[in-house]
């Protein structure tokens, strides 16, 4: 199974793409995201950079829980600064979505339980806001029931979005 930034870097324009294969190959380094600014020389800025540092963040999930989570919030951090007017307001919302999903999880693999289901929710509530994707809805739903089984009981997060083809927001930018 790919992450989700592999197949979205796809839909990159070329040379987004180039840029998005240098910022994942120099996080790869071991040495994360100074590698971007020192050897790379490279701003932590962009859709590229966001793409690599979630892919990153995904090859790393069970090995360096540390790095997922750091990895997960910086992406976080960008998609909250990207301007609307770039990809418009509904998909802005998208990307910041997958942003808290995947931090979300990160919260999760490590532990943080309660931080973990608040940042899905912000997802939830990000996704609503967006074009309501339907991969990203089961994206979120798949993370739902991964907290469901490592959390203790508790009552199921409100949002019927979170199921595929049923509500949510039209398709579309």
């Amino acid at each position: 199974m790919l992450p989700d930034s592999l197949s979205h870097s796809a839909r990159l324009p070329r040379r987004e793409q180039l840029r998005f294969r240098k910022a994942l190959d120099l996080l790869a380094n071991g040495r994360g995201v100074v590698a971007l600014v020192r050897d790379g020389r490279m701003r932590v800025a962009g859709r590229s950079v966001y793409e690599a540092l979630l892919a990153r963040a995904w090859a790393v999930r069970f090995d360096n829980r540390l790095e997922r989570t750091h990895l997960a919030e910086l992406a976080l951090d960008l998609a909250l600064h990207f301007p609307p007017g770039r990809y418009g307001r509904r998909r802005t919302a998208d990307l910041q979505a997958r942003a808290w999903g995947e931090v979300a999880d990160a919260y999760r693999l490590a532990g943080r339980l309660p931080e973990a289901r608040e940042a899905l929710r912000e997802a939830v509530r990000r996704l609503e806001s967006g074009t309501g994707d339907p991969g990203l809805a089961a994206r979120l739903a798949g993370m739902e029931a991964s907290l469901r089984e490592t959390s203790p009981p508790c009552p199921p997060l409100p949002s019927p979005s979170l199921q595929p083809g049923e509500g949510g927001n039209e398709t579309g930018a």
